[in-house]
């Protein structure tokens, strides 16, 4: 079911075995793993169904080094997440996101980088990364530019070869809108399953 959080009594207890916070692509995706278990889960969402300005002005904040947009702009409180805010044109006909996943050495400590360094290395990842990939229907899990090689060289003018070139140094994964939209559709289906709460700026229980 789809619960408002403006329409809970105060100081009424919400009670869940599971509470996953963000009803974005990966709160929905986590949320549909636990379809058909024997326990409870709660997807905590910010915002509702629909924009709110109050709601989305919870994400304004300082910056420290160069982004391409700022944090209310690149951050989305909605049932859908910053799904609801992908423009990138992947076809003509679709519209959708772009994201890679981590390199190892993202995961080891430079003296160069404060705060770096994980306790675990991407091999640790690898298997969560690849299932991620098959659940968004990305193909292959494979990112190194050997693999986007062909057997015969492409008879190509430099300009287009160096927009290949870009778009296998960038590692990216397109993961399409309409994908998303479908996973949205059957989760508000699965109300006996999944209790969605959504929040905005204004409750007072809050």
């Amino acid at each position: 079911m789809i619960i408002d959080a403006r329409m809970v009594p105060a100081n009424e207890t919400v009670e869940t075995e599971v509470c996953i916070i963000g009803a974005g692509p990966a709160g929905i995706t986590l949320a549909r793993e636990f379809i058909g278990r024997d326990f409870r889960v709660c997807l905590l969402e910010s915002g509702g169904e629909q924009p709110d300005k109050d709601t989305q002005s919870l994400c304004a904040g300082e910056m420290d080094g160069a982004l391409f947009q700022d944090l209310k702009e690149s951050r989305y409180r909605q049932f859908g997440g910053t799904a609801n805010k992908w423009h990138i044109q992947i076809t003509p006909n679709q519209i959708g996101g772009r994201c890679g996943p981590f390199e190892a050495i993202d995961f080891e400590q430079r003296d160069e980088v404060p705060y770096s360094g994980w306790p675990f290395g991407k091999a640790h990842l690898d298997p969560y990364y690849e299932r991620a990939q098959s659940i968004c229907k990305l193909g292959p899990y494979v990112y190194d530019a050997k693999d986007w090689q062909g057997s015969e060289p492409l008879p190509m003018p430099l300009n287009a070869i160096a927009s290949k070139l870009q778009s296998i140094n960038s590692r990216l994964v397109l993961f399409l809108q309409k994908n998303i939209e479908t996973r949205l559709t059957r989760l508000t289906t699965l109300r006996p399953i999944c209790t969605l709460m959504l929040l905005t700026s204004k409750p007072t229980m809050l």
